[in-house]
């Protein structure tokens, strides 16, 4: 009777624990499921008002899970944010893999953040986000953003079995995006639905990195991969442009690796630090941006690892501690990878070198550029492959790599004028390292405003805007509200939405202005009241030296018509100013309908971005898409030579660029960036993109102290024209310029350097690389 009784007592116990679970949250479905809901074109009709494969902006209703539990009145939610609370308990004892998995996915289909407030969340198998699904999927991408103080963590359980093989590691957050070549169609996107259904069978193959992933964004979220888990990485994405990962710190432990494979050219990551890891940072066979601001601590064998890397990659301001070298390894298998390091430290507990080389297929793999460079207790600074050993400085606490380019293969190094194929070296001994390294190239982080944080003011909040509410509904026009919140507020939120734009706006010497993602907040100009005979600017800050103006996380859409031309950004705040992943978008066209202008039309020049007057700054990931299709600025007729997508001119304060990413300007422009009358720019990373039309891609003109350091991307280059023209510059260092030929064509008499000064004309052939140039 006791055994009965006790029986009855725990089922009615396991019933009313199934019951209250029931109750606080309806069943998660498994991922398989999930995904074939989002294909179900019925799912489609039902929670949007257009074809699924329309890209426009949309109203979508919220999603299922939100409404059974009766969140639909989030605030977060009306701001463009999807609390992952609603699903996951964040308590650090739960198992949170389902929850996250759907808040993920829900938060992407439903063009929203997931935002993962403060606390713990233990997840056990890897959340793969597949960018795979139909093609407005992509378009809307992955974005991931945390609580500030204190971070959130994503915690992997202790020895996790997905997680267990070091020969097949696996991501807690893997970004993934079918190869090309496995694709049916011309279209990368073409009968994806078809495809996923037969061909793909819901089952991908993750052992192989993918490219082309855009539009993904993760910050403010740390990692810890548990114990015992020898086959786990944090996060694992190979992408293209467009893509950013900022404040994270990954406690990789005894995991495989903090990061597996990086985010993308074109893209971005700021102010990361793993502790720990077979490895910190494991990048193979992808292409990648720039690294601003790494610390990498007590590796167990590589702190950064190059494997069958195919990209210039530029890393700025790192610390590294680690007990034994080698530190970076670079590795070739018919790839051509360059290295770029600049302004960072080394230190070592037991010898070893800094760069080790393992001999590549093709002997201009490998080569290696640093400028400002640190190293204590090695053995040497680069060896193996086919480099002659580098040394350091003897009987000196620090060497100091003050300029290292190695020239293999394919390459030269310009020195005074003259291309030379041998090794450029400026090494000595050193008391210290300056204490600024990594923080000189990030931007402080009380200038950059949390979107969540008290003191941000919301466009769409009555009770902060009153009467000047702004509706973001791509219809009504919102100038007003823009205008009246830059006046009043220093910290000013732009929610998820679209907002029409009918005249100038000026951004004061203390503006913060910021959105949601660049995919979800969006400013577009009202074409019917740009009617101008001139250019004017949409956004124009304060000439002011000492500005602290920030703008970030939001893209301006410009639809050019045969009267009103405009620019996008005038920018004139000084050093201490911020852009952070802001993409311009232009496009020609009158009632959707692509415009041709005939000769004559839009005479007057115009640039997308100007920096001049005390225009300076750190900017992140400037993104200027396309002219394609542009209808006049396809027509050779048009005269528009001095169009660039970016001018830098006239100005003296310090700007940096980490990421750039300029693609198919005006054909008719004698170059998409100009750096002219300007002095102290450096751009770290550029990836670009262009047809046969294009003529060159940087033109640096009167001009000193520019630095230029990574570049790669697909490029025409015509004849007589260049990647890099410097005409009567000085103090002017290229560092890391790779010619993908693979991805490049060039006629005869392109260059990959154009010099052009008193002396002559000096070029370097477009079939080149060009690992250092100092003018």
């Amino acid at each position: 009777m006791t055994r009965i009784r006790r029986t009855m007592a725990t089922l009615a116990f396991c019933a009313a624990l199934l019951t209250a679970g029931l109750a606080q949250s309806p069943a998660l479905p498994p991922e398989d499921a999930l995904l074939r809901q989002y294909l179900d074109r019925d799912f489609r009709k039902k929670h949007f008002a257009v074809s699924f494969g329309d890209n426009r902006h949309l109203e979508p209703n919220y999603p299922p899970h939100i409404l059974e539990r009766g969140f639909q009145n989030d605030s977060l939610l009306k701001l463009g944010f999807l609390n992952v609370r609603h699903y996951a308990k964040g308590d650090g004892k739960t198992d949170d893999t389902a929850a996250l998995r759907q808040a993920i996915y829900d938060a992407s289909f439903f063009e929203l953040t997931a935002y993962f407030p403060s606390g713990t969340y233990l997840v056990s198998e890897p959340i793969l986000c597949r960018a795979s699904i139909p093609r407005s999927i992509v378009k809307k991408g992955f974005f991931l953003t945390g609580a500030r103080d204190p971070r959130p963590v994503i915690r992997l359980a202790d020895r996790a079995a997905r997680f267990q093989d070091p020969k097949n590691p696996q991501a807690l957050l893997q970004f993934w995006l079918p190869p090309m070549s496995n694709r049916p169609g011309k279209h990368p996107m073409a009968d994806s639905d078809k495809w996923l259904h037969t061909e793909l069978g819901w089952k991908c193959d993750t052992s192989t990195p993918a490219g082309f992933m855009e539009l993904l964004g993760l910050r403010d979220i740390d990692f810890d991969l548990g114990t015992g888990n020898p086959g786990a990485a944090a996060i694992r994405c190979a992408g293209a442009q467009g893509n950013y990962i900022e404040n994270v710190t990954i406690h990789a432990n005894d995991g495989f690796a903090g990061l597996y494979d990086l985010i993308g050219a074109g893209s971005y990551m700021a102010n990361i630090r793993i502790v720990g890891g077979r490895y910190g940072i494991y990048a193979s066979r992808i292409q990648a941006g720039c690294i601003a601001g790494l610390r990498l601590e007590n590796q167990r064998e590589l702190a950064f690892a190059l494997r069958d890397y195919s990209k210039t990659f530029p890393l700025v301001g790192f610390e590294i501690v680690k007990e034994k070298g080698p530190v970076f390894r670079v590795q070739g298998t018919g790839k051509a990878p360059f290295l770029a390091l600049i302004d960072g430290t080394v230190e070592l507990g037991q010898g070893g070198p800094v760069v080790e080389i393992e001999r590549p297929e093709r002997e201009e793999d490998g080569n290696i550029f640093m400028k400002n460079v640190y190293v204590r207790n090695a053995t040497a600074i680069v060896q193996g492959g086919p480099h002659p050993p580098v040394p350091l400085a003897a009987d000196s606490p620090w060497t100091h790599v003050a300029l290292y380019a190695s020239c293999l293969g394919l390459t030269e190094n310009v020195v005074a004028g003259r291309p030379v194929r041998t090794d450029s070296r400026q090494i000595e001994p050193a008391a210290a390292p300056p204490a600024d390294l990594v923080s000189r190239h990030l931007w402080d982080e009380g200038a950059c405003p949390h979107p969540l944080d008290p003191d941000v003011v919301n466009l769409k909040d009555p009770q902060r805007m009153g009467e000047c509410v702004a509706r973001g509904d791509g219809t009504t026009d919102d100038t007003a509200a823009f205008r009246y919140a830059l006046a009043h507020f220093e910290k000013v939120l732009i929610p998820k939405g679209i907002y029409v734009i009918a005249g100038p706006l000026t951004l004061g010497s203390k503006t913060k202005l910021i959105g949601t993602t660049p995919t979800h907040s969006v400013i577009q100009v009202d074409d019917a009241s740009w009617q101008t005979t001139k250019p004017q600017t949409i956004f124009s800050t304060v000439d002011d030296k000492e500005a602290r103006t920030m703008i970030g996380h939001f893209s301006v859409l410009c639809r050019y018509g045969p009267r009103n031309l405009y620019a996008p950004l005038l920018w004139r705040a000084g050093r201490h100013s911020v852009l952070k992943q802001i993409r311009f978008i232009p496009h020609v066209g009158i009632n959707g309908e692509w415009y041709r202008a005939p000769a004559g039309e839009w005479p007057h020049p115009f640039q997308m971005v100007t920096v001049t007057g005390n225009g300076g700054g750190k900017w992140y990931g400037l993104w200027i898409l396309s002219f394609s299709k542009a209808g006049y600025f396809r027509n050779k007729t048009g005269p528009m030579p001095e169009y660039r997508h970016l001018l830098v001119e006239n100005t003296h304060e310090p700007l940096a660029i980490y990421t750039h990413n300029p693609e198919h300007a005006v054909p008719s422009a004698e170059a998409e960036v100009e750096i002219r009358n300007s002095r102290d720019v450096q751009i770290y990373g550029i990836k670009s993109e262009s047809t046969k039309d294009q003529k060159n891609l940087y033109l640096i003109k009167n001009s000193r102290n520019v630095t230029i350091a990574g570049y790669a991307g697909i490029r025409v280059m015509r004849k007589g024209y260049a990647f890099f023209r410097v005409v009567d510059s000085q103090d002017v260092l290229l560092g890391a310029v790779q010619m993908s030929l693979k991805q490049h064509t060039m006629e005869p008499g392109a260059y990959t350097v154009l010099q052009v000064d008193p002396r002559g004309e000096i070029g370097v052939p477009g079939d080149r690389n060009v690992n250092l140039l100092i003018q």
